[in-house]
């Protein structure tokens, strides 16, 4: 009568676990998904490297950049330029707050606001499409099919508000667009809740920088009145997330 001799345990995954459980976290990343990474940092180094050390970075003084903004709103073809200057400067990091207050200032609170809102909204969707392109392949390939999918969850069920409450803060532009495109959000969403949180908040800084011309210039009454107004509004729309989250932590 033959012993049938045991399995070689050495040959079984430790832990008795299966390898399709194992090798999801040890697949290899493709150089090509690196390469792309890479070119994404490549572009936000980039962006830092022209406002420290090229002629642009005096531009994005407030004062330089309505100056500049001046000069070309005698051209009929100024708002084409502004939308241009926020395609470039957001996918490459450069602040944009500049362009906000030297819309207002230039064009008005109205037409300020409406060039803003329409600039605001290019360059976070061609940041929002560069990042998803060059980076979020990579990090779904990181984090593996499960994480994954648990992470694509959480942003479909949180993702439009916590755009929308960012918009808010005080946070560069570039990396609210970047995380977004990067956690696999969804542009209808992304775009929805960022003219959602960026509408009122650049109305207020429009028509904030707008009263301060006016303030300096003292060309109509009740401009004292204007300023007060736009400074408490200013005010208000920077503490208002803060509030929210007080109000909702309490909430809970």
């Amino acid at each position: 009568m033959s012993v049938e001799s045991p399995p070689d345990e050495s040959l079984a995954p430790a832990g008795g676990r299966d390898d399709s459980e194992t090798s999801e976290g040890r697949a290899r990343i493709p150089r090509r998904l690196w390469l792309r990474f890479g070119l994404l940092i490549a572009l936000l180094v980039a962006g830092v490297a022209i406002v420290r050390y090229s002629p642009v970075g005096e531009y994005v003084e407030l004062e330089r950049a309505v100056a500049a903004l001046e000069e070309l709103g005698r051209n009929p073809l100024a708002p084409v330029v502004l939308l241009g200057l926020w395609a470039i400067a957001s996918p490459l990091g450069i602040p944009v707050s500049p362009l906000v207050f030297a819309s207002g200032a230039v064009f008005g609170t109205l037409w300020g606001w409406l060039y803003s809102l329409a600039g605001a909204t290019l360059g976070a969707s061609l940041s929002f499409w560069i990042a998803r392109r060059l980076g979020h392949e990579l990090v779904a390939h990181s984090l593996g099919e499960n994480r994954l999918r648990r992470v694509e969850e959480a942003v479909m069920r949180h993702g439009f508000w916590t755009v929308c409450r960012l918009r808010f803060a005080p946070l560069p532009f570039v990396l609210i667009n970047t995380g977004a495109a990067l956690a696999g959000m969804r542009y209808p969403k992304f775009v929805l809740g960022s003219i959602l949180g960026l509408a009122p908040s650049l109305w207020v800084y429009n028509y904030f920088s707008h009263a301060l011309v006016d303030a300096t210039a003292a060309d109509r009454p009740g401009v004292w009145r204007n300023l007060f107004l736009a400074l408490a509004a200013f005010l208000a729309i920077t503490l208002l997330p803060q509030v929210i989250a007080r109000l909702r932590a309490r909430a809970r």
